[in-house]
């Protein structure tokens, strides 16, 4: 049974998981068999969800708990977003934890139900392109395995494979994430 998107805000929704997968030509077959993917940077950083109503942020960590005062530049970043009411997944990077988005859930009505290419569509329209996560889009897999070959070598340590046509449903395995060795 699919998970309920959320629909209060500052309360955390579960967040996506990833299977894994040895290759990028795997994961494009668990989570979208002959379908378009995105293939996106899994930075290393720490993972949040931020929600903003207004001028009022929370972000939360992957477990749930409150770290608003820890990541002061996910606040600023989240009340300078283009719309009243946001809920975004996304991770920390760096000494100073700059947001990297990665995807929404909310963006002033609730999106989580759409599928991923009109989630990601929404947001890049609402913060700026240097917040959003680097991905690219192909059905080609010698195209997503040179892009995750350029993430290799600027020292991320994954990409994620996610299906363009899902929804942000944790219940479903829409996503897999190939480490890098």
């Amino acid at each position: 049974m699919p998970q309920t998107p959320p629909t209060t805000l500052f309360t955390p929704a579960p967040l996506m998981r990833a299977a894994s997968a040895p290759t990028v030509r795997d994961a494009m077959s668990l989570v979208a068999p002959g379908r378009r993917v995105s293939i996106a940077v899994r930075p290393d950083g720490v993972r949040f969800q931020a929600h903003k109503r207004a001028d009022e942020v929370r972000v939360f960590d992957a477990a749930g708990a409150d770290v608003t005062d820890a990541l002061p530049a996910v606040t600023e970043a989240m009340r300078s977003a283009d719309a009243d009411a946001l809920v975004v997944d996304g991770f920390a990077v760096g000494p100073d934890a700059v947001p990297s988005f990665t995807d929404a859930l909310l963006i002033d009505s609730l999106v989580a139900t759409r599928p991923l290419s009109e989630r990601a569509a929404a947001l890049a329209e609402r913060v700026p392109v240097a917040q959003m996560n680097q991905a690219t889009i192909t059905d080609q897999p010698a195209i997503a395995e040179a892009f995750a070959a350029h993430v290799r070598a600027q020292g991320h340590p994954a990409v994620v494979v996610k299906a363009l046509d899902s929804p942000y449903d944790p219940a479903v395995s829409a996503w897999a994430e190939v480490v890098f060795s």
